[in-house]
């Protein structure tokens, strides 16, 4: 409920000396996160992308929001896409310390507090740009060129869901 409530805003103007020191501390080698959506490298982050990643996992380990706002085009999706990949490698590294799936639920049948805290919510004032991102994130073809053949999986996902 931190969002209803008013509090000090933590801008930074980051093109002043002071902003320079945060990009400089926001951007240390061990915040960069682990995940990152498979898209070809030549659509790296930008600066203030990988920024805004790294300050929203550092600063809302445990819950929080985060804005992101700009023109079509900027790279929101980008940005977004790789936060979900990010929540992705890190619930997985959790199920992987696990040794049964059983030990990933509670006595009652629900999940395990340190398997959840992944949940994200996408809202806009525009509902189109919303459903666009809801739509297109399940497809193949958002993965990029170098992971559009992925053929080769059918049967083992037809085998495993059968």
């Amino acid at each position: 409920m931190d969002y209803l409530t008013v509090r000090k805003n933590k801008e930074a103007d980051l093109y002043t000396s002071e902003g320079l020191d945060l990009i400089i501390k926001k951007m240390a080698p061990d915040l960069l996160p682990m995940g990152r959506w498979p898209e070809s490298p030549k659509y790296n982050m930008t600066l203030m992308q990988q920024f805004a990643i790294n300050t929203a996992f550092s600063e809302l380990k445990h819950e929080g929001l985060i804005s992101v706002n700009g023109p079509p085009g900027t790279g929101k999706t980008t940005l977004l896409r790789d936060i979900i990949a990010q929540n992705i490698v890190e619930r997985a590294t959790k199920i992987s310390a696990l040794n049964t799936a059983k030990d990933g639920l509670t006595s009652e049948g629900y999940l395990i507090d340190e398997l959840t805290g992944f949940e994200m919510v996408v809202a806009s004032s525009n509902n189109a740009a919303v459903e666009n991102i809801s739509k297109e994130l399940p497809l193949v073809t958002s993965l990029g060129e170098e992971f559009a053949d992925l053929d080769h999986y059918k049967p083992i996902a037809n085998q495993l869901n059968a």
